[in-house]
């Protein structure tokens, strides 16, 4: 028979998957429309928007977080204190009803009466205040613990979500105050797009992997070499989405500097990752490496800048955040929640991997093209 924390378990994870299986129609939708040019009578643009923000607020945030807590649980013996659950339960709710507006009018307003208001941007800054929810409760559960390297990255983690959200309440505040500033309209978009997934991402992701390691199999002065490394290539990752023309010389070797960084870092993990880490972690090790190759090639490549590869980042995003992270995240819902489903967690590390490979030539091609 099971628990109440098993069936609120199962509760959350199923809900997680149906918001996975949603984003990942609307983005086939999104990329049959780009080969065929048809989507239903939908905005190309509006539709890209659902499916990323889907996958943001619904699906990976949500699901982390649980994950998040079910691990210190684990660990620590420490109960998720009840905040936290209304977090994760209010991420998921908001991230659903974010959906059909994000769809419809993607970040522009509608009149309500006789106001005009913009309602995807309306639930996406209640989304942010239930993050802050959830690390309200993280603080609490883990007061008082010793800082072992799961805690470590899970703190790193959480730092660069509140970061990113900075980013995206500047960009609702510059409208209303009348600034009209291109670049720093682009700082602002990146500095939250580059602090949620490279920096919230990979180090929660990270840090689930890490924490299924025995604490010795990773000398401390390499891990938190490891550690630094990718929060100063986080830091500074931001600029690498920046359009080429508002980069100053320094800059554009700020944002190179900040690249080698972080395929240094990444490649450390990925190294003891797949030297030490569980089996079921083999398939988000891979895309763990092909992320630190990117970086790489961003470094030693001067006459690239990465923002202008529009093709190129499209599929670096599905290795991270479909390969990496989605599979990272099945990898350690098999751990706490899905006990029982190897095969399956199997059957989508191949099914995920060949979307991704699949991919390539069709980026290949529309890269030629343009």
């Amino acid at each position: 028979m099971h628990s109440p924390e098993d069936a609120h378990d199962h509760l959350v994870w199923i809900a997680c998957v149906l918001a996975f299986t949603l984003a990942a129609a609307t983005g086939a939708l999104f990329r049959f429309g780009v080969a065929y040019g048809f989507t239903g009578g939908l905005n190309f643009a509006n539709v890209r928007h659902a499916h990323s923000h889907l996958m943001y607020f619904a699906w990976v945030t949500p699901a982390l977080f649980h994950l998040i807590s079910r691990r210190i649980e684990a660990l620590t013996n420490s109960a998720t204190p009840q905040i936290s659950h209304f977090g994760i339960g209010a991420s998921l709710v908001l991230g659903f009803a974010s959906y059909v507006p994000f769809l419809l009018f993607g970040y522009s307003s509608v009149s309500i009466g006789p106001l005009e208001v913009p309602p995807s941007v309306i639930i996406a800054g209640l989304n942010m205040l239930a993050w802050y929810g959830y690390i309200l409760g993280y603080l609490r559960q883990t007061k008082g613990l010793e800082r072992i390297p799961m805690l470590v990255l899970f703190d790193g983690s959480l730092l660069f979500l509140v970061l990113s959200s900075l980013g995206a309440w500047g960009i609702s505040m510059i409208v209303p105050l009348g600034v009209e500033n291109p670049a720093m309209m682009a700082a602002l978009t990146h500095i939250f797009l580059g602090f949620f997934t490279e920096g919230w991402l990979t180090l929660a992701v990270l840090g689930l992997a890490i924490s299924l390691m025995p604490v010795a199999a990773f000398d401390k002065r390499l891990f938190m070499a490891a550690v630094w490394m990718l929060v100063a290539g986080v830091a500074g990752s931001f600029l690498l989405g920046m359009p080429q023309s508002m980069m100053s010389p320094v800059a554009q070797i700020l944002a190179r500097v900040a690249s080698g960084f972080m395929a240094v870092g990444l490649a450390i993990f990925a190294l003891r990752l797949f030297s030490k880490g569980d089996g079921s972690w083999r398939a988000s090790n891979l895309f763990l490496s092909l992320k630190a190759l990117g970086f790489t090639i961003v470094l030693v490549t001067p006459s690239i800048w990465w923002a202008d590869y529009f093709v190129e980042r499209v599929l670096y995003f599905h290795i991270h955040l479909l390969g990496f992270t989605t599979l990272g995240i099945m990898a350690a819902a098999k751990e706490h929640i899905a006990r029982q489903a190897g095969w399956q967690i199997s059957w989508m590390n191949r099914a995920i991997t060949g979307v991704i490979f699949s991919l390539v030539p069709m980026t290949l091609v529309e890269a030629i093209a343009s």
